[in-house]
């Protein structure tokens, strides 16, 4: 048994992605939530406004950005369900220690929901974060994973769990930092039906771009498949935040459009534009995608390869597939890139030397098991080989 065949059986991954992928196609009902959750913001929100249901327009609005809209509705009313709101808002637009006010009011209130308790300790320890109070931004972590017990589905545990690795990198802990975010994937993938699953790849996936730009790791492709996930959820703050972190590449042509991009993010949303007026370091990374073709041009799929995973836009769906330690080394070689079949053969088999006549053969039929086992667009033309329009991460 290879290493991803324990891996996968240790996580029981086959099962879980088979159930998870059933109940993904259950996202298509007419729950407001679940269209808030699951992936259709628009529709959310003229769901809310058919049904006259202030309180639903209220989270349709925040989730999609629209906090000008949301302010309107909310305004003169203090109710605390209403100030959770307002405090939510203001983490977005990047008023942290107001929110913290909101918050401390919230948690002190009497006959609070416990999950909205749980909530509002979940958004302390964001605000306790991006204030650089990293102790306390950890202490209220803990908090919210002594409710997780209660409500082990809960958003706020996982959220704040993203925190939590941020932390730990910031304290110089990255080799914990590392372990937890695996455990993050994991339980994201044993959750993938839940209706708040873009949210929580989402936050996954910024989680990572963060330890990679601390490390000065590549992070290109983090972003790219973030930004589309964020596009399949109409959700144009996030959109925006995979942007800045892209425009934070220098030398690069992706990130020159980034910053084109960027401006129109900034005037949207006050929380980006506050963060270009940081001061703000731009990395010198060799990254692999030096080109705006992911960008422009969206991709049918993400490939995460360490846990040989793969998500389909279409179809909403994970699949476990099964990459031998050959079809590893090609798709970590190929990348966004497109090779030579001279260079991808001296390179994966470890040759000295290529001879079309002689070497062709091998590299044909291992590309066609890996189109076999991964159901990837794999092209082989006037021998050159890629894989377009596929994010691997």
């Amino acid at each position: 048994m290879d290493i991803m065949e324990q891996f996968h059986k240790i996580l029981a991954f086959d099962d879980i992605l088979a159930k998870a992928g059933e109940k993904m196609k259950t996202l298509e009902s007419n729950s407001h939530e679940q269209r808030v959750r699951g992936g259709d913001l628009i529709k959310a929100e003229g769901q809310a406004y058919i049904e006259n249901d202030s309180s639903q327009l209220i989270r349709s609005l925040i989730a999609r950005g629209a906090y000008h809209q949301a302010r309107q509705i909310l305004k003169n009313d203090n109710d605390i369900e209403r100030k959770f709101e307002i405090a939510r808002i203001q983490c977005y637009e990047g008023d942290f220690a107001k929110a913290l006010t909101n918050l401390d009011i919230i948690l002190d209130a009497e006959d609070v929901h416990l999950l909205t308790k749980m909530t509002a300790h979940q958004m302390r320890s964001l605000c306790y974060y991006e204030l650089n109070e990293l102790d306390k931004a950890i202490s209220e972590v803990e908090r919210v994973q002594a409710l997780e017990s209660i409500y082990p589905k809960s958003e706020a545990a996982l959220f704040s769990y993203c925190i939590y690795i941020r932390s730990l990198e910031l304290k110089g802990a990255n080799v914990l930092a590392k372990l937890e975010v695996k455990k993050l994937f994991s339980k994201i993938i044993s959750n993938a039906y839940s209706v708040s699953f873009y949210f929580q790849l989402i936050m996954y996936l910024r989680t990572k771009v963060f330890l990679a730009q601390n490390n000065n790791k590549k992070f290109a492709a983090l972003c790219i498949a973030g930004y589309w996930l964020a596009e399949k959820l109409h959700s144009p703050i996030h959109q925006g935040l995979f942007i800045l972190d892209l425009s934070r590449l220098q030398n690069n042509q992706l990130g020159f459009l980034a910053r084109n991009e960027l401006r129109y993010y900034a005037q949207k949303f006050k929380y980006i534009e506050k963060q270009i007026q940081k001061d703000r370091k731009y990395l010198v990374i060799e990254d692999e995608i030096n080109d705006d073709f992911l960008l422009e041009n969206k991709p049918y799929a993400i490939l995460f390869l360490d846990e040989s995973v793969l998500f389909h836009f279409q179809d909403k769906n994970f699949k476990p597939i099964k990459l031998s330690e050959l079809h590893l080394k090609i798709l970590r070689f190929i990348g966004h890139n497109k090779v030579s079949a001279e260079n991808l053969y001296k390179n994966v088999w470890g040759a000295n030397e290529y001879h079309s006549l002689e070497n062709n053969a091998a590299i044909r039929t291992a590309l066609k098991r890996l189109r076999k086992v991964s159901n990837l667009d794999v092209n082989y033309k006037q021998d050159f080989i890629s894989i377009p329009k596929v994010v691997i991460i």
